[in-house]
């Protein structure tokens, strides 16, 4: 199995909060979705957010991870 370093800890995150998404990146990518440009001014800053899940998502799923 190909090493992936999906454990670079995002501004804000505690590690074990961290490790918990990104077990379930499917919750978080859905949470930063349906909150896109409720919590901030700028719904991109969440967009973001669900794109940086749906990209870890994509390298656990080619390097057969989950």
């Amino acid at each position: 199995m190909k090493h992936i370093d999906i454990f670079s800890l995002p501004e804000g995150y505690s590690e074990d909060l961290f490790k918990k998404a990104v077990a379930h990146p499917d919750h978080y990518v859905v949470k930063y979705i349906s909150r896109a440009g409720k919590k901030h001014d700028r719904p991109i800053e969440d967009i973001e957010k669900a794109k940086w899940y749906i990209d870890r998502w994509l390298e656990m799923e080619k390097a057969n991870v989950i």
